[in-house]
């Protein structure tokens, strides 16, 4: 049984523990920019999203409010969000990843306009493929993304 969560929009205090996780090894590996990122730099791009009405980061607790991970969707003009998804190297294999991504889509469904959720998974990213696929995502098949062959998935509003 994975542990109980909640989610809480991302604020500023967030923003060095986002930098952490977003230069750890494993993450850089499965993300599709893989270099490390300077603090400088994520400061500027996080204030960015934090300001962007189309960018939603929420963050993902522990019921003893732990933070353990992040999900952000980027809404494009036509109303479907690209999500991108990040936890804690303790809570990894877990079921955090796959419970936080469920109880992220309802949140966005049901507090914007969104049609639906897109994500593109490297083909060797099966962890997260199956915390997606586990989540209620299907998978539409193998595409290139930003160079990589990946997998593209998508979760309707209405599922």
């Amino acid at each position: 049984m994975s542990p109980e969560i909640i989610l809480r929009p991302a604020e500023e205090k967030d923003c060095k523990l986002l930098w952490e996780w977003r230069n750890e090894k494993a993450v850089r590996e499965s993300s599709f920019s893989s270099e490390y990122v300077l603090w400088e730099e994520h400061k500027k791009w996080f204030q960015k999203k934090l300001r962007n009405k189309n960018s939603i980061i929420l963050i993902i607790q522990t019921l003893t409010k732990k933070e353990i991970g992040q999900v952000r969707f980027d809404i494009d003009r036509n109303r479907f969000a690209k999500i991108d998804i990040s936890i804690c190297k303790e809570k990894r294999g877990k079921g955090c990843g796959s419970q936080g991504l469920k109880m992220a889509c309802d949140y966005i469904f049901k507090n914007s306009s969104i049609k639906g959720v897109i994500a593109y998974i490297k083909k060797n990213n099966l962890i997260s493929l199956n915390a997606f696929l586990k989540s209620g995502f299907v998978n539409t098949g193998l595409k290139k993304f930003k160079g990589y062959l990946c997998y593209k998935l998508f979760l309707n509003k209405n599922e």
